[in-house]
């Protein structure tokens, strides 16, 4: 798959935090719960890069095994994981999971959202809909996935200016979980940094 500067955004609208505070201070207040969302099509290791960086560093960390049986059991999966963790937490999504965040991300324990190339619809916008306004261009390659798979990056530059969100653009290709697993780890582990630094 062809590498293209890909968007991941932090939801700025839900971190809000002293950008001064120093990195020792901040770190020791960073907030510790991590919870990943995959996209429908992989499973949860594709998080392992990601995960064995974050835990390495620390971060209680989560990967959720949603149903893919529709979004309202993909989002009450996600808050079964969501309960169970003991104080605030980072949630993070890929692709479709994206979409899943955003519901699920109201919930109180939810300090920060991160997309990592994934879906941010709007209320009333369905993902269908957010990923056929821009399609993504699919390469020729022995992988065959079906159409929608890939989000256009000029799709999430636009979703996450729309949301108000800070954006970090990697060099990757759309599975950049996978490729780019400290580079997405550093964006999730900035988020925490903010979030704690946050007196809520």
């Amino acid at each position: 798959m062809l590498d293209s500067l890909l968007p991941i955004a932090l939801a700025a609208a839900v971190v809000a935090g002293n950008a001064a505070v120093g990195a020792a201070s901040a770190a020791t207040r960073a907030v510790r719960n991590i919870v990943l969302v995959r996209d429908v099509a992989t499973d949860g290791s594709a998080w392992r890069g990601v995960y064995d960086i974050l835990t390495r560093d620390g971060y209680h960390v989560s990967v959720v095994q949603e149903p893919l049986t529709g979004l309202s059991d993909d989002v009450a999966a996600t808050r079964r994981v969501l309960d169970q963790q003991d104080g605030p937490v980072i949630l993070v999504g890929h692709s479709y999971g994206g979409t899943i965040i955003t519901v699920a991300g109201v919930d109180p324990k939810v300090r920060a959202l991160v997309y990592v190339a994934g879906l941010r619809p709007d209320v009333g916008e369905t993902t269908n809909q957010l990923a056929a306004s821009m399609p993504g261009e699919v390469p020729d390659s022995d992988l065959k996935l079906s159409k929608d798979r890939f989000i256009n990056p000029a799709l999430a530059r636009w979703m996450y200016r729309r949301s108000g969100a800070k954006i970090t653009e990697i060099k990757a290709n759309h599975l950049v979980d996978i490729s780019r697993p400290g580079a997405v780890a550093s964006v999730i582990e900035r988020a925490a940094r903010s979030a704690g630094a946050d007196p809520r």
